[in-house]
């Protein structure tokens, strides 16, 4: 149902410490063909909807809580993962991301995204709380070329693969 050529998705609970009140800030610098699905729940739900349309967002679309089979779904359908956390103690999610082949966005308040993102392989990351560095941030990976996208998505895998259950057993 993703309706945009290029899609970004976030996934949390919608409270403060997700940050993803910077990603809707963010995203206002954003080009319009692109699609933002929020995946989550929580108090901050209705807050980031009057948000949506105070700001006349067409290509934002928030989806309640789903199991975790169709989680993934939309994460292997997305282009680009993104993660604005002011605070993470590892961050699952980003795991979760690179092993569907989707390269990451992370704030530096994330621990998964600072071990699993090191030299940008995979993905980024950006200063938390920091629009501006979040919306050029994304911004560049969508100009990047096919091929660059296509060489990015390999590297995400790549990085999942470091961090199997087998991998981290072995170290």
């Amino acid at each position: 149902g993703l309706q945009r050529t290029f899609c970004v998705v976030a996934v949390g609970q919608f409270i403060a410490r997700k940050g993803f009140d910077v990603l809707l800030k963010a995203w206002k610098q954003i080009d319009s063909k692109a699609q933002l699905v929020l995946i989550g729940g929580g108090m901050l739900e209705n807050e980031y909807r009057k948000y949506i349309q105070d700001h006349g967002y067409r290509n934002v679309e928030i989806i309640r809580f789903v199991p975790k089979e169709k989680v993934m779904l939309y994460l292997k359908a997305a282009d680009l993962f993104v993660l604005p956390t002011r605070e993470d103690i590892w961050g699952l999610v980003v795991n979760e991301a690179l092993a569907s082949g989707i390269p990451v966005v992370s704030s530096d308040k994330c621990i998964a995204g600072l071990q699993m993102l090191k030299d940008n392989l995979g993905g980024y990351i950006v200063p938390a709380d920091d629009p501006e560095a979040l919306a050029k941030t994304i911004a560049t990976y969508m100009q990047l070329n096919e091929s660059t996208q296509t060489e990015k998505q390999r590297e995400a895998l790549g990085k999942a693969k470091d961090y199997t259950i087998e991998n981290i057993v072995s170290n």
